[in-house]
């Protein structure tokens, strides 16, 4: 009888090994990448979600900062007519009769406008790392652009609104009795509305700085208007672009 003996085949059971190491490692491997693609797409999923929050709250945002323009524009032409009627009252010899409308003009254009811009979500994108977090390129650049826009102009203007109504407010007490405003702003009138004496140089140069308080309003007022402009674009274009209502 013949005995057939089973040789080893080293170079088959070689090749098994290999074949079985490589699905091993191709198995790893493909684990591997899936589980970063579903990371990715997870953590673009929570991106898109931040992104579009940031719309709404910059909607919001620019909706106030549109209401507070308007409420500038309408305070600062009521001011502007008030500082006319000064300089024309002043142009003139003060009366008696004119004194009272003097000081009345004097004390209600007292105050200033300033544009409080409403810039939270502004600042949580430069604190989250910048325009980064906004994927659209339009929509970025023109936040940069408005954002810019109200740092170089609008806040510039309001600023030298703001020193030119000091200018004049310290300036006018040369021909404006002190004890009289006190008396007049504080409902206490008991004696005579009075003025200093003052030179025409003087008046001149209060009027002038009245002058200059009604330039830089009709510049503040222009700037708020393009600001605005610049608003409801932006608004339009985030609601474009991010299909929001």
């Amino acid at each position: 009888m013949e005995i057939h003996h089973h040789t080893k085949n080293p170079e088959g059971h070689k090749e098994n090994k290999w074949s079985h190491r490589f699905w091993e490692f191709f198995m790893l491997f493909l684990a591997v990448t899936l589980g970063f693609f579903v990371d990715n797409q997870r953590e673009h999923y929570l991106e898109g979600k931040r992104e579009k929050r940031y719309m709404h709250m910059m909607i919001d945002d620019l909706r106030a900062d549109i209401k507070e323009n308007n409420r500038n524009d309408s305070a600062r032409l009521i001011r502007q007519n008030k500082l006319d009627s000064l300089i024309i009252l002043l142009g003139n010899k003060i009366t008696p009769d004119k004194t009272a409308d003097l000081y009345r003009l004097v004390i209600e254009t007292d105050s200033y406008e300033s544009f409080l811009r409403n810039s939270r979500t502004i600042q949580e994108l430069k604190n989250a790392g910048g325009m980064r977090m906004i994927a659209n390129k339009d929509v970025s650049a023109s936040i940069i652009e408005y954002d810019n826009f109200i740092t170089a102009e609008v806040d510039w203007n309001n600023k030298t609104e703001a020193s030119r109504i000091d200018y004049y407010k310290q300036i006018r007490f040369q021909l404006l009795n002190t004890q009289s405003l006190y008396s007049l702003t504080n409902g206490k009138q008991e004696k005579p509305l009075t003025f200093l004496p003052a030179s025409p140089v003087t008046v001149n140069i209060i009027s002038g700085a009245l002058f200059q308080v009604i330039r830089i309003s009709e510049t503040c007022r222009d700037s708020g208007k393009i600001a605005k402009e610049k608003a409801e674009h932006l608004i339009t274009l985030i609601k474009k672009e991010y299909h929001l209502k």
